[in-house]
């Protein structure tokens, strides 16, 4: 095993903590506040990374992507799953953030009328299912909150899937760490209104919430950004992107070694065949390409 897998691994395990970090700071801070000090920390550590590393940040000629990519890929998913974390398991907000590759897929069919293929196809039906028993064999009673909280993690995890087909569009020639830290900062000072008006009470801070958001800015989000422009040069975009299925894995474990959150029967099979459908429908198996007419 080489060393650019063990960080890919390692990355797969960071980004499985943020949903336990979540499920920690939120409902003592609130999502907003939360999300918008886990956005200024990130903002901070990468601009530091990108000053050390001789990157200029172009604002002046893309200062309005930025902002726009900001908000799609970070302000609004981030406040979503935030929101998102009140009701659920760290192990299904992952899972429901794995859905994104989905999304994805089905989006460069609708919008960039890429072919739809039997095995695209075969992938969301089997995606779709996953969800459904993620869902319909939850030991969670399905109340308003637990649907709404659903509803957000699939919309943040559109979110996700339209930034990844603006990247390229937007940032062609651009420094991904540029980006990283470009697009961080219009989304922090996007929150900042909505923090201002939800800030928490000076005893919600607990040494453990304080821990929570520290982790989440600073390794979760600020380093592991780093860390995945980084493999994204030597590696590649698709080996990169197969660190989604590792995400889940470790939320489900560090939810229950951390958290005592239990490993259900719906964790495993609902999350088995949504990364199947990922799989699938990103063409790491092989299952022919024929264009449906």
């Amino acid at each position: 095993m080489n060393r650019h897998t063990l960080e890919l691994i390692l990355l797969g395990a960071t980004w499985g903590f943020s949903f336990i970090f979540l499920r920690i700071a939120v409902p003592a801070l609130g999502a907003s506040s939360t999300t918008f000090m886990r956005l200024a920390l990130a903002v901070v550590l990468l601009s530091a990374i990108a000053y050390y590393k001789g990157v200029r940040i172009p604002w002046g000629t893309h200062g309005k992507r930025f902002a726009l990519f900001g908000l799609i890929n970070t302000a609004v998913p981030f406040l979503l799953f935030g929101l998102a974390s009140k009701s659920l398991p760290a192990g299904y907000l992952a899972i429901l953030n794995g859905t994104a590759a989905l999304f994805s897929a089905l989006i460069a069919i609708v919008w960039l009328k890429q072919p739809v293929t039997a095995a695209k196809v075969i992938g969301f039906v089997v995606g779709f299912i996953g969800v459904v028993i993620l869902v319909g064999l939850a030991p969670l009673a399905l109340t308003p909150a637990v649907i709404g909280a659903i509803a957000a993690g699939l919309a943040g995890a559109v979110c996700y899937a339209f930034a990844g087909h603006l990247t390229a569009r937007m940032f062609a020639g651009v420094s991904p760490y540029a980006v990283a830290a470009g697009s961080l900062a219009p989304a922090a000072l996007a929150l900042l209104p909505l923090a201002a008006m939800n800030v928490p009470a000076p005893q919600s801070f607990s040494p453990n919430v304080i821990y929570a958001v520290l982790f989440l800015g600073l390794i979760t989000t600020g380093l592991a950004y780093f860390m995945y422009f980084r493999l994204m040069e030597a590696m590649g975009a698709v080996r990169v992107s197969t660190v989604a299925f590792l995400i889940p894995v470790f939320a489900l474990l560090w939810g229950r070694v951390f958290l005592g959150e239990p490993i259900t029967t719906a964790n495993l099979i609902g999350g088995a065949l949504v990364l199947l459908g990922v799989a699938i429908v990103n063409g790491l198996l092989n299952l022919g390409d024929k264009v449906k007419k």
